[in-house]
């Protein structure tokens, strides 16, 4: 009985010091011969295996990896990882690599350095260049990292993805109805959400790709066929693209036409032909518009898409479609305009039925700041006309007692709009 513990105590330190020298083993065959001198899959092999095992969620922070005493998390270890990741090495190995960085920046410490290092190293254009390699598995494995990066080096990845042929548009390719949507280009629209939408290089790039359009056919490709994923990420580009409508329009500019001194004119000649036309204005962005050059909603007919996608089973879609539709109530825009713009398609009814379908704080606090935008701008019949819905006092009154601190001060803000507020002391209140 005793012998047991003895055993446990003596074969434990023996698997962590196999466990380093196969570590060490697998680090310096990547990292310290030369590719003349070994077999051409001799570094692919030592990189894949040790992919295998970090996936596997073995803790490898102590672990040291070569006779100096590195770590795995160390600099030396992540700056030959990330070195070696270029155009030129075998794809499989490139995979590997990258899976390999993927596991290790879960360490806040080794993110730190990962996003040091491809920022200011060419890693950064391989990685990029990578996006559009035919290998679908480390184009996969690519756009996974540099989503997992983005958040810290966003304008980075924006400035050097558009120095690259075929993007960004190549981001967002609009399914066919038979073709399964691939893993691929559903992560790949995943980036571009994840990109700093205010980046000017980056809308510029989308303005002149002409990318609006692709979105907004995914989008009526969704409302018939029920793709949850791209269809979500469609909604989520056109929030973004919309919320920059207002920078992008601009008053239109009027030529003066020159007065010409003529002494006769032909007959058939009129006046009215040498006029200029005057650009239409948008109502809500208060200046030339277009789907094309400033993603404007109106203009691109994307409303009646979007309101269909509130009565969509996945709570994702609508919670999408809903952000896009709060750009058009933005206090940039001119609200009253917008408002009765949205009315005429009985936007506000598609909202109460949102609040009614669903229970989720998400939706809840999305919905009820468009109700109160109605309510704000739309004038008195708006406020009567939801005031008229049965159910929104009973979901206002629960959401102002058991929401979070957000929901609460939105639904009561309505309530006492509606003058249907709640007297919080009575024990029995009445409606």
């Amino acid at each position: 009985m005793t012998a047991k513990p003895y055993v446990a105590e003596r074969v434990a330190p023996n698997l962590v010091r196999m466990k380093q020298v196969l570590y060490r083993s697998w680090t310096e065959e990547m990292f310290n011969r030369g590719i003349y001198n070994e077999p051409m899959n001799s570094k692919g092999e030592a990189a894949a295996i040790l992919a295998n095992i970090l996936e596997s969620g073995i803790e490898y922070e102590n672990l040291q990896v070569s006779t100096q005493g590195h770590k795995m998390t160390s600099d030396y270890v992540l700056y030959n990882l990330i070195y070696m990741l270029k155009n030129s090495t075998p794809d499989e190995l490139n995979v590997s690599l990258i899976r390999i960085l993927l596991c290790l920046s879960n360490s806040p410490k080794s993110m730190a350095t990962i996003v040091s290092v491809i920022k200011d190293s060419e890693a950064s254009y391989s990685l990029i260049s990578f996006i559009n390699n035919p290998h679908e598995e480390l184009g996969v494995a690519t756009i996974k990292l540099l989503i997992t990066i983005s958040p810290y080096m966003g304008h980075t990845l924006v400035e050097r993805l558009c120095k690259t042929r075929g993007q960004p548009e190549n981001l967002i390719q609009c399914p066919t109805e038979t073709a399964r949507i691939t893993q691929k280009q559903a992560i790949s629209a995943k980036f571009l959400a994840k990109l700093p939408h205010q980046n000017l290089t980056l809308n510029l790039a989308l303005v002149g790709k002409n990318v609006v359009p692709t979105v907004l056919q995914s989008i009526n490709l969704i409302q018939r066929s029920g793709t949850r994923t791209k269809q979500r990420l469609s909604a989520i580009g056109l929030e973004n693209l919309s919320s920059e409508s207002t920078n992008l329009s601009k008053p239109p500019e009027i030529k003066k036409t020159k007065f010409l001194k003529v002494l006769t004119l032909p007959k058939s000649l009129s006046f009215s032909s040498s006029k200029k036309k005057i650009p239409s204005v948008c109502p809500v962005h208060r200046g030339a518009c277009s789907s094309q050059n400033t993603f404007c909603l109106i203009d691109a007919k994307a409303v009646g898409r979007l309101l269909a996608c509130l009565a969509h089973e996945n709570v994702e879609v609508v919670e999408a479609a809903l952000s896009a539709l709060c750009t058009l109530l933005d206090d940039k825009v001119d609200v009253h305009k917008s408002v009765s713009m949205l009315s005429e398609v009985n936007t506000i009814q598609h909202v109460l039925n949102v609040v009614k379908e669903h229970r989720e704080e998400g939706l809840w606090q999305k919905s009820f700041w468009m109700i109160d935008r109605f309510l704000m701008k739309g004038g008195d019949k708006h406020a009567s006309d939801i005031s008229q819905d049965r159910l929104l006092p009973a979901t206002l009154v629960s959401a102002f007692h058991h929401g979070d601190i957000n929901t609460r001060q939105m639904a009561e803000k309505i309530l006492r709009h509606l003058n249907k507020m709640p007297n919080i002391y009575a024990s029995n209140y009445t409606m």
